[in-house]
């Protein structure tokens, strides 16, 4: 039975199916951001807990002591050193929601609706000291459906993910390990957090501005008119006819506001 350290960030559906699977042996859980619901849980399945904020010589020992056969790492905020992966004699394996080595970082969802992506996909590969550059045990790729949920899709992903992941930890032995290109093919999938001059909202087509709210409705924030409606709106649609109205600016349309594009226009509700 392979011995699974669980490094993750909170709970979710990935820690009780590693758990119930009969052919793992769960030795410990390293938690990234202190979930109570976590902990809880690891007390209540009898694992030993710890929430890992710094990777120093005390986080090293007690991974040591748990003596794992494998690492499995989900939603991990930082990089793990190699003092830390290379521990286990199977090393260390995390799931990435990307077709690597495309979109390498923490943050693929965003750039793959941001370039209006036709597929993506999962993958599942060792770590080692780059970013998301380790070799590629398995990918799994799904398509991105203009205007697609991105809740429906991350729960998807989710649960492909896994899938992949108990795949590989139950036959660690006999995995085969694909080496990835040195370079990307697209940007590092880095973190935003102001999209100011990331949209261009005189030039945009409808599609790809509709798109791109569907996934990311914050995105509108952006939008220099915005603020000034003081409302909430949730972008229920497009039309590429035209209104007579400036582009990028609103105009309320019955219960229903419209946002100009240089092809057409989006539609919103009110309320969120």
């Amino acid at each position: 039975m392979t011995k699974v350290l669980i490094i993750t960030s909170g709970f979710s559906s990935f820690v009780p199916e590693l758990i119930l699977c009969n052919q793992l042996s769960i030795v410990g859980i390293l938690d990234c951001i202190s979930d109570k619901r976590l902990e809880h849980y690891s007390e209540t399945s009898n694992l030993p807990y710890k929430i890992l904020k710094k990777q120093d010589n005390q986080s090293i020992q007690w991974i040591k002591e748990k003596k794992p056969d494998v690492i499995a790492v989900y939603r991990m905020p930082f990089l793990l050193k190699k003092e830390i992966f290379s521990i286990p004699k199977y090393g260390s394996f995390n799931i990435h929601p990307s077709l690597l080595p495309k979109y390498r970082g923490p943050n693929p969802w965003f750039w793959v609706y941001y370039y209006m992506e036709k597929e993506s996909g999962i993958t599942i590969h060792s770590i080692n000291e780059k970013e998301d550059s380790g070799n590629i045990v398995f990918q799994q790729k799904f398509k991105i459906p203009l205007g697609a949920d991105l809740n429906i899709l991350r729960e998807e992903s989710t649960k492909t993910g896994i899938k992949l992941i108990l795949k590989a930890l139950c036959d660690i032995e006999n995995i085969n390990l694909i080496p990835q290109p040195i370079l990307s093919p697209t940007p590092r999938a880095r973190n935003i957090f102001n999209y100011t001059g990331l949209i261009d909202w005189q030039t945009w087509p409808v599609i790809r501005l509709w798109h791109l709210l569907s996934g990311f409705p914050e995105v509108i924030n952006s939008n220099p008119n915005y603020s000034l409606l003081n409302k909430k709106l949730k972008p229920i649609g497009y039309k590429e006819d035209s209104i007579k109205s400036p582009i990028g600016q609103f105009i309320l349309l019955d219960d229903l506001y419209a946002l100009k594009c240089i092809d057409g226009n989006i539609v919103f509700k009110i309320g969120i």
